[in-house]
């Protein structure tokens, strides 16, 4: 999920021998446009500045919908504790991965292996236009929308991912 999936790209890169399968939530396969590395290289002095402590209130308001953030407090603080596991040196490192994170959009075409793409519709991180392009250019993957949710889909719409990824996953046996 999320940063995850340039990290599933460049594994795919260097051994795709080993993958059986792959999917790719609420990600996506370009470098970070200078206002994305900006962003995420103000969380880099955030971090140093004020700590992880700091992170929730950043990532909140874009990994969940403004709907969950206003009907569901336990959902907030069960992402909010997520976030506050992270260790500084952690954070620092998944915040610069992200800020200079490599094209991987070359590597779409050469993927041989059944690919679920899962988006959430309200992602504003990864938009679905994102998702959508990843879709055409990897062949045959399928693409999976989750209504309700934005960049944590797998947090605020738990059910329907699963359902999206058996769904998949029997498919490709």
């Amino acid at each position: 999920m999320s940063m995850g999936g340039p990290i599933a790209l460049e594994m795919y890169r260097e051994a795709p021998q080993r993958f059986a399968g792959l999917m790719l939530i609420d990600t996506t396969a370009k470098p970070a446009s200078p206002p994305e590395a900006g962003l995420w290289n103000g969380m880099v002095t955030l971090i140093q500045t004020k700590g992880v402590e700091a992170l929730p209130m950043a990532l909140t308001k874009d990994m969940l919908t403004g709907q969950t953030r206003m009907n569901d407090m336990a959902l907030v603080q069960t992402l909010k504790g997520i976030v506050l596991k992270a260790s500084k040196n952690g954070a620092l490192a998944g915040a610069k991965a992200l800020a200079n994170r490599p094209d991987s959009q070359p590597t779409l075409a050469t993927i041989k292996v059944p690919t679920l793409i899962i988006v959430g519709v309200e992602d504003t991180i990864y938009p679905m236009d994102m998702a959508k392009a990843m879709q055409k250019a990897i062949p045959n993957a399928k693409l999976a929308m989750i209504p309700g949710a934005a960049h944590a889909a797998v947090i605020e719409k738990p059910d329907q991912v699963n359902q999206a990824i058996l769904g998949w996953a029997q498919q490709v046996r």
